[in-house]
């Protein structure tokens, strides 16, 4: 039992390490970790505009974004041509839609991470059987 637990213990960290996650709330570099938790999905128009101009997007396409009532399942559903023919720059088309992306990832992995198994915080003392 003690190889199996380690062994599941050390497949998930590798994991998180591929995707750089920091998995204390207290570490994670986070603009607001509460909405951040929150699949991107469910966001309203008013949570997808607050994180755009967090994350210090042009207050241009956060305009053409609000006008256009973009919400969290319709901006991980945009490509940046789409975003382009709204009339936003390129390069801040593709800063959003790549956050946008990097965030839902690190969602999907954290998600599946916590579904698959309840780890301790500390690691826990391994005892030798006789």
């Amino acid at each position: 039992m003690k190889k199996i637990v380690m062994f599941c213990f050390s497949s998930i960290r590798s994991r998180k390490d591929e995707a750089e996650l920091i998995t204390n709330p207290n570490q994670l570099p986070s603009l607001n970790l509460e909405l951040e938790r929150t699949p991107i999905k469910k966001w309203n128009s008013k949570q997808l505009m607050d994180w755009l101009e967090k994350k210090g997007i042009d207050k241009t396409a956060v305009k053409i974004l609000r006008k256009e009532i973009f919400d969290g399942y319709s901006i991980i559903t945009t490509s940046v041509e789409e975003l382009e023919l709204l009339g936003i720059n390129k390069s801040t088309a593709e800063k959003i839609v790549g956050d946008i992306k990097q965030l839902n990832d690190n969602q999907a992995i954290l998600k599946t991470s916590s579904d698959a198994i309840n780890l301790p915080k500390t690691p826990i003392k391994s005892t030798t059987f006789l």
